[in-house]
């Protein structure tokens, strides 16, 4: 499967490592057990449901040579892909709605010999059923690539960004799901996934030429880096209403340390584990654990670490 585009301020930026000494000592030991196991396939972007009892991802496996939305327990059982209609593309990057009734996610299409993409947002009832596009590759600007960022605070509305057809030049924007309040939220045409939590905008960035992560506060509309707040390096985060979780990856030891501030002033390590690199994690909603992809050595699996044992497993090992 075509790797997307999206990985962008993920992988890249995981790849660059901070190189930054974290911690000589281990927070947790940390005995690794792969969550998803497949030689043939590569598995994507996982969240757990807003009760904690599903998770969701997107896969090539199954022969699907688009990706397309998998569901599994937490613990790697019942693995189903879910029936639902071929969108014709990729379909990306699963994310529940605040009820945990529906699914939306992001259908990349029309790649072409430049790397143009154009995408567009699906949502569909967590069984399959009743799937419709939302917002379609006829951007704000014209023809291009809409991609789901984050749900706003009452979950009836949502952040996304969109660049056109031509080039990687995206901006942040909001709508309401009944196609009203259309807002650009940025417009110097380098910002990306932006994600919503605590009355603020995380989102990715190249306006220094490389991706940094920035903050926007939604009331005055201000943007600080986030690095410059927490006076430190490092590779990427996720905010919830919770804190702002963020992870540090340090190549000389070979380990990542995710980490949690609750303020933006201070943080605290939550786990350490043995690898240098892991991207498109997440948060569980009761935060009794983290998941994560992590390259094995033919493809990239999903692996959940428990925050209260310190311990890490592999889903769907061996599946």
């Amino acid at each position: 499967m075509k790797t997307s585009l999206l990985l962008l301020g993920l992988v890249l930026t995981a790849a660059e490592s901070c190189d930054q000494r974290v911690s000589e000592k281990r927070v947790a030991a940390n005995t690794e057990i792969e969550l998803t196991e497949d030689s043939g396939s590569d598995d994507w972007g996982p969240t757990a449901s807003p009760d904690g009892s599903t998770i969701a991802f997107y896969s090539s496996r199954g022969g699907n040579s688009a990706g397309r939305i998998f569901l599994m327990n937490p613990d790697g059982s019942d693995l189903r892909e879910v029936n639902y209609p071929n969108t014709g593309g990729h379909d990306i990057e699963p994310y529940w709605t605040k009820d945990g009734s529906e699914i939306i996610f992001t259908v990349q299409t029309n790649y072409d010999d430049q790397g143009g993409v154009s995408s567009s947002i699906y949502r569909m009832k967590s069984d399959g059923s009743n799937m419709k596009e939302i917002y379609d590759h006829d951007g704000p600007d014209g023809d291009g690539a809409t991609h789901f960022g984050s749900l706003n605070e009452s979950g009836d509305g949502m952040y996304f960004f969109y660049w056109p057809h031509d080039a990687f030049r995206p901006n942040l924007y909001f709508i309401n799901f009944d196609k009203t309040g259309l807002k650009q939220l940025t417009s110097d045409s380098t910002n990306y996934r932006p994600e919503f939590g605590m009355n603020k905008i995380l989102f990715g960035s190249l306006r220094t030429g490389d991706h940094k992560e920035y903050l926007m506060d939604l009331k005055t509309n201000d943007v600080s880096s986030v690095s410059e707040i927490m006076g430190t390096e490092y590779g990427f985060g996720t905010i919830r209403s919770d804190g702002f979780y963020f992870v540090q990856q340090d190549t000389t030891q070979g380990t990542t340390t995710f980490f949690k501030s609750e303020d933006f002033s201070s943080s605290k390590p939550l786990a350490t584990i043995d690898h240098h690199i892991a991207y498109f994690f997440s948060v569980s909603p009761s935060s009794a654990y983290i998941l994560y992809n992590k390259m094995g050595p033919k493809n990239h699996d999903i692996f959940r670490l428990d925050l209260n044992t310190g311990k890490t497993r592999a889903l769907l090992e061996d599946l």
